[in-house]
């Protein structure tokens, strides 16, 4: 896990890399990485792999879940902002078939990556980002390692924790101490799994930011339903949703509008 990277320190390595293992180096990077074993390989227990899953790792670091991931026998794909890192994944995994190492953006390189599962300690300064992006994708599940604060925000009635749950069902899983990593970060961490929802309505309505709320909501009936657009219209008046929400754009409405939507299309 990397708590973050601050690219203005980022070292001008030359091609051959010195893997950074030093705690001081970490501490002024503000890089945390996970050692501990038997936290790596219950993180990877819970995403229950299958030799023929295509998994994506977000912040690889130091390879050390890596290195447990390849023994599941699926492929990997692990994606590493560092370059320094990531050259030295690069060498560490070169004679294993089952891993690919991607230099990189991950909130870029995953937009056309093709994954089944997400199985990650990420960087937690985009945890949120991340889970924005994961909203427009298909996937069975993300196991991933967090800050015990987002994890309770992903759970809270705030506009986050009701979109959360409007697009995924998240489990925290186990919580994971600070001696699981090197050095040790401030804050605390877990292992959350997150899997899509089958809320297809409020889902394809929020993912039609510049519609109004009256025509996103027809176009998901009419996908979801295979019904005409008066059928639609229909549909939409039962709802009794008021022209106050209905006639703004998705992006627009508010918490409280949000709450009501939710009501009316029976979350």
């Amino acid at each position: 896990m990397k708590v973050s990277l601050d690219q203005h320190h980022k070292q001008q390595a030359p091609k051959r890399h010195i893997c950074r293992t030093s705690p001081k180096a970490a501490v002024r990077l503000d890089q945390h990485f996970m050692t501990d074993l038997r936290t790596l390989e219950k993180i990877v227990r819970a995403a229950d792999i299958s030799e023929g899953d295509r998994i994506l790792e977000v912040g690889a670091g130091t390879g050390n879940l890596t290195r447990v991931l390849v023994n599941s026998g699926a492929k990997i794909i692990a994606v590493e902002l560092d370059e320094e890192l990531a050259c030295a994944l690069k060498e560490k995994f070169s004679g294993r078939k089952n891993v690919e190492v991607m230099e990189g953006n991950a909130l870029k390189l995953i937009k056309k990556t093709k994954f089944d599962k997400i199985v990650s300690n990420i960087p937690y300064a985009i945890c949120e980002p991340l889970l924005q992006e994961l909203k427009k994708l298909k996937f069975e599940v993300a196991v991933l390692t967090v800050p015990a604060g987002f994890a309770k925000n992903m759970a809270s009635e705030s506009r986050l924790g009701l979109e959360t749950r409007i697009f995924f069902d998240v489990k925290k899983l186990f919580a994971v101490p600070s001696s699981a990593f090197a050095p040790e970060p401030d804050t605390e961490s877990v292992v959350v799994s997150i899997k899509p929802t089958k809320k297809f309505i409020l889902r394809a309505v929020l993912l039609q930011p510049n519609k109004l709320v009256k025509n996103a909501i027809m176009e998901a009936l009419i996908l979801r339903n295979k019904c005409t657009k008066n059928q639609a219209r229909e549909a939409i008046k039962g709802m009794k949703i008021s022209n106050s929400i209905a006639e703004k754009r998705v992006e627009g409405i508010d918490l409280n509008d949000l709450r009501q939507l939710v009501s009316k299309l029976k979350l």
